[in-house]
């Protein structure tokens, strides 16, 4: 009987130090990857930021040449297209 006190307390010891393993990786895996969530999320904040900022440059461009046509002589329009490369 003292034999299998002793075998069943290192199963259970065996079992619980390798439950305790499984727990430390699941917390460390979770970890890495709420950083790595919180990483990707900045990256397409920035990314989102960058595109709003060209798509309103080329709205102000846009209102400026429509202004440009509608407003401007035959010469600024034509001239203005030299300016911006687009002749």
């Amino acid at each position: 009987m003292h034999l299998y006190s002793e075998v069943a307390g290192q199963i259970k010891e065996a079992f619980e130090t390798l439950a305790e393993e499984v727990r430390r990786r699941k917390d460390t895996l979770l970890s890495e990857l709420e950083t790595t969530h919180a990483d990707q999320q900045m990256t397409l904040a920035r990314r989102a930021d960058c595109l709003e900022n060209q798509l309103l440059d080329v709205t102000n461009c846009c209102e400026l040449s429509r202004s440009a046509l509608k407003h401007g002589t035959e010469t600024e329009v034509l001239g203005r297209g030299r300016v911006e490369g687009t002749f």
